[in-house]
């Protein structure tokens, strides 16, 4: 905090040509010289504290900083765990699904056959053929879900997407 008392250090110069020799404004023979070189210390003794204070303020937001990163370093285990398990049920889940996809098209096959021989209606073909599309659907919802999970994986790993 002592630092705020050291006065800010700037070298200055300066070059003047001048004439008080006449009266003409533009007599270059009747001209005189000066320099001027100098050291110019400032500093603001009474600044109501507000270097001091700024200063505490930024020690106190580096040592909020550190913390949220040690907490971020304590919860990335933890968050990984998270997401990899959720990535391996999504994939477990899209698995499941696309076996559900078969049985359902082996279903309206069986359906449509059924409904050509006679003995099934065109209800249950449609209904056969909307639970298809259903699992279809549970299928792409699957996907997301996985891919959602391995995203959330990768950042928690630090790796770009």
């Amino acid at each position: 905090e002592s630092v705020f008392w050291v006065p800010k250090v700037d070298l200055v110069g300066q070059y003047i040509k001048y004439n008080n020799k006449t009266d003409a404004l533009f007599d270059g023979s009747n001209t005189r010289e000066a320099y001027n070189v100098g050291v110019n210390l400032s500093w603001n003794i009474f600044d109501g504290l507000a270097s001091i204070a700024k200063s505490r303020e930024a020690f106190y937001r580096k040592v909020q900083a550190e913390k949220t990163l040690d907490e971020a370093h304590q919860q990335a285990p933890l968050e990984f765990e998270y997401w990899k398990r959720k990535y391996m049920h999504g994939a477990s889940l899209y698995q499941t699904k696309l076996a559900d996809v078969e049985k359902s098209e082996e279903s309206l096959r069986l359906t449509q056959h059924g409904y050509r021989l006679g003995s099934r209606t065109n209800s249950e073909v449609l209904e056969s053929l909307l639970e298809l599309f259903k699992t279809r659907a549970a299928v792409v919802n699957a996907q997301e879900a996985c891919i959602e999970s391995l995203i959330s994986l990768e950042t928690v790993l630090g790796r770009r997407i």
